[in-house]
C-alpha cells in the first residue's frame, strides 16, 4: 500500500548526508492507510502503476520500524519467550545467534498457535 503513495518516496538526488529525512519527507499513519485502503490494492495493480522513475526511488521505512527491537537468544527456552511476551506485550521477538545476528522471528501468533497445539495434545492424551 505504501508503494501507491508516491509522495512518500524520494530519490537519491533529493537527499544529502546532512539532510534530515523525517523533516523533509511526509509519513503516513496506519489509520490513514486503513481508511484509504480497507482491503488494500493488489501488488500487481501497484506494480503496474509504477513508472521506471518510481522504481529507482527509495522509501524511508524508519518511521515505521522499531529502532531497537527486543531480541532473544536462539538457545533460550520457550517458557522465557512466553514470559517476555506476557510481561512486555510484545508483537514479535527477533531470534539471534551467538554473534547477535538475526536468524528468525517469533510472533505472537506463533506462540498462540503453539499454545493451542499443546492444549489439543493434552486433551488427546487424557
Amino acid at each position: 500500500v505504501l508503494l501507491a503513495h508516491k509522495g512518500l518516496f524520494y530519490s537519491a538526488a533529493d537527499t544529502d548526508k546532512d539532510s534530515d529525512l523525517q523533516a523533509t519527507h511526509r509519513t503516513i499513519t496506519h489509520s490513514e492507510l486503513r481508511r484509504m485502503y480497507p482491503d488494500g490494492p493488489s501488488l500487481g495493480d501497484v506494480e503496474a502503476s509504477l513508472t521506471e522513475e518510481d522504481k529507482s526511488c527509495y522509501l524511508d521505512l524508519a518511521p515505521y520500524v522499531q529502532i531497537a527491537p527486543y531480541t532473544f537468544d536462539a538457545h533460550g527456552s520457550a517458557e522465557r519467550t512466553y514470559e517476555l511476551y506476557r510481561t512486555l506485550g510484545l508483537r514479535s521477538l527477533i531470534i539471534v545467534d551467538n554473534n547477535a545476528q538475526p536468524i528468525g522471528e517469533v510472533t505472537r501468533r506463533d506462540l498462540y498457535s503453539f499454545q493451542q497445539e499443546e492444549g489439543s495434545e493434552k486433551m488427546k492424551a487424557a
